[in-house]
């Protein structure tokens, strides 16, 4: 897979979880039960700030939560999630988190903080099957007694293609259930308006524009190259209503085009697209979805052009 086509996936699902409720409704239908009976979702907090050297944000989409304990406990647990965007598994990914888990705790201890206990998550996208290697597994011929001296770290592992549909539809987060379907769904060019009929019936009846569903329906003409006419073909079946609001965003998105034809040119070339978009009424979360910048960079070209 391309490095454009790794970040159009890491930058939509790093969205996905980036909001509290979302996130919660995800986390309720896949953590394991053990853990469950312990954490309190309800305390869930999408924690903001950095906690990776730069010799990890290539690896780590730098999403924490902290989530508090049922039983009260002052110590709170933190959550890693490791999105692997990988066209392969990568074998040490186990180091990684480890290498994480560790910087941070030594991080907190220079800095006389609290540490607390981190449990890593890794949110695997890749299309062949992988089960993570343990530490152990990593090193040939080192027998179990040997590895008894090795640290364990154990992962919780979700592989999104072996996540049932069933499954995913149980998310009590209509908007979560359509992002993790557009992510998992493969669509097939052959069969393009059926596949994308599949996820278009999940978008509401009432207008979305503005919102997380406009991101979404990016994030499928950006990851499939969605055109008009399929679109069309699409969403034959959907109801008046619905079928009028998609087409509506997909005409205030298709600004696409221009943006991504005028990006690889001069930074006056990105100033003059986003003035426009920002005047057709784009959001900044789309024209951030869109153009591939930050939104504080984006506000800031917006800000010097007014």
């Amino acid at each position: 897979m391309s490095r454009k086509g790794l970040n159009i996936h890491d930058k939509f699902v790093k969205e996905s979880f980036s909001d509290p409720e979302r996130a919660k409704a995800f986390f309720n239908e896949f953590l394991p039960k053990h853990l469950l009976v312990e954490l309190d979702l309800e305390t869930l907090v999408v924690n903001q700030e950095a906690h990776l050297g730069d010799d990890l944000r290539s690896i780590f989409s730098d999403l924490v939560f902290t989530i508090g304990l049922k039983n009260k406990i002052k110590k709170q647990v933190e959550l890693v999630l490791l999105f692997e965007h990988k066209s392969t598994p990568y074998k040490y990914v186990v180091m990684q988190v480890g290498h994480y888990m560790f910087s941070q705790w030594n991080k907190c201890l220079r800095e006389g903080s609290e540490t607390k206990p981190i449990i890593p998550v890794v949110y695997y996208q890749g299309k062949s099957k992988w089960v993570p290697p343990t530490i152990l597994e990593l090193f040939d011929g080192i027998s179990d007694q040997v590895g008894k001296n090795l640290p364990s770290i154990p992962i919780i592992f979700l592989p999104l293609k072996e996540l049932s549909n069933e499954q995913i539809l149980r998310i009590k987060n209509h908007m979560m259930v359509t992002a993790i379907m557009a992510q998992k769904t493969k669509i097939n060019p052959i069969r393009m308006g059926e596949d994308l009929l599949k996820i278009l019936k999940l978008f509401p009846e009432a207008p979305f524009s503005g919102n997380f569903y406009e991101l979404i329906l990016v994030y499928l003409i950006k990851s499939t190259e969605l055109s008009k006419t399929s679109l069309n073909m699409a969403i034959e079946e959907l109801s008046d209503a619905k079928k009028k609001n998609m087409m509506s965003t997909f005409d205030q998105i298709k600004l696409e085009g221009k943006l991504e034809g005028k990006l690889e040119g001069k930074l006056e070339g990105k100033r003059e697209v986003i003035l426009k978009a920002h005047k057709n009424g784009l959001s900044m979360e789309l024209i951030a979805n869109l153009t591939g910048m930050d939104i504080p960079e984006i506000e800031k070209i917006i800000s010097e052009l007014n």
